[in-house]
């Protein structure tokens, strides 16, 4: 994790449902960067879970420390996912459910800005999908109370994503499969305010976020502000195509993600590499095998040929 010089600027005014662009902490730069990417947003002022039924992406800000659990994961049993851009303690127990606790409270501008003009950046990832278009210098992942999770790895196959220098298990970014979905944690809710979304690596990285899980078209997300209630009930898609087809969703997606990754290319050239060899070899022996038979048979011919003469001679 390294320091940069924070550039911000406000470049526009335009009143949204998550407030306008010019106020600091509002979302609408958010949603901005998220049409920009042909996301189509369903901003809610709460998290109704009769309305996940059938939605592929729901994007919860900071949302509370105690989430009803159970309707959540069978959203992402049933292949919805989860984005949880949060710091501070929030959604503790949905995320200790999957492996995923807090290293301690998020940093703050005390702990940085005052005696370093810089913020802290991420430009390390497993999954080269998350910094498409970050050439990690002028545009880079930029926190604002960047917060660790820390990550079980013995606990349901929970995965570090964007890592903090230092310990492998210690995470900006973590992601866990559940069932037919995912759950993808950001220990960093300000990544989406107006004035982190001013800088274009940010912008990018939410953008590589929401495409990253938005199979369908067109994609729309379900997207809740800050401390949002959660109501309803949550019903699990009764239909088994809807089954095979999120599954085959996912597959999909998990094999984009591998031909994302720089070292399961060069593995996959170096196989393709290897069969083509060996089918060259293949080639080559049965054109030699032929020849062989080809010359056996003109010996032959050549042979019956000279007897014939000394017969009748």
């Amino acid at each position: 994790m390294i320091g940069s010089t924070l550039l911000l600027t406000s470049l526009f005014l335009q009143v949204a449902p998550f407030g306008s662009v010019d106020e600091w902490n509002g979302l609408a730069r958010g949603v901005e960067t998220a049409k920009e990417a042909r996301v189509t947003v369903l901003q809610r002022p709460d998290l109704d879970l009769a309305e996940l039924e059938g939605r592929e992406v729901v994007v919860l800000v900071q949302p509370p420390e105690v989430l009803p659990l159970l309707g959540l994961e069978q959203f992402m049993q049933d292949g919805g996912t989860l984005l949880v851009f949060a710091e501070g303690q929030s959604a503790t127990g949905l995320l200790s459910r999957y492996g995923i606790s807090w290293t301690g409270p998020s940093l703050s501008h005390d702990d940085f800005f005052g005696d370093d003009p810089s913020f802290p950046l991420f430009s390390q990832t497993t999954d080269p999908a998350l910094f498409f278009n970050m050439d990690g210098r002028e545009s880079s992942l930029m926190g604002n109370h960047p917060a660790g999770l820390e990550v079980d790895y013995g606990s349901r196959g929970v995965d570090v994503l964007v890592p903090y220098d230092g310990p492998g298990n210690i995470a900006l970014v973590a992601e866990v499969n559940v069932g037919l979905g995912r759950l993808m944690v950001i220990g960093d809710a300000s990544i989406v305010i107006n004035e982190m979304q001013g800088r274009h690596g940010n912008k990018q990285f939410l953008a590589n976020v929401l495409r990253r899980h938005c199979l369908k078209e067109p994609c729309s997300v379900l997207w809740t502000p800050p401390g949002a209630p959660v109501i309803g009930q949550y019903s699990p898609r009764p239909e088994v195509a809807g089954t095979w087809s999120s599954l085959m969703e996912r597959a999909l997606q998990r094999a984009y993600r591998a031909m994302m990754d720089p070292l399961f290319m060069m593995g996959l050239g170096f196989l393709l590499l290897i069969g083509i060899l060996l089918g060259l070899g293949e080639i080559i022996r049965r054109e030699n095998s032929g020849a062989r038979r080809m010359k056996q048979a003109e010996e032959f011919i050549t042979q019956w040929r000279e007897k014939e003469r000394n017969a009748n001679g």
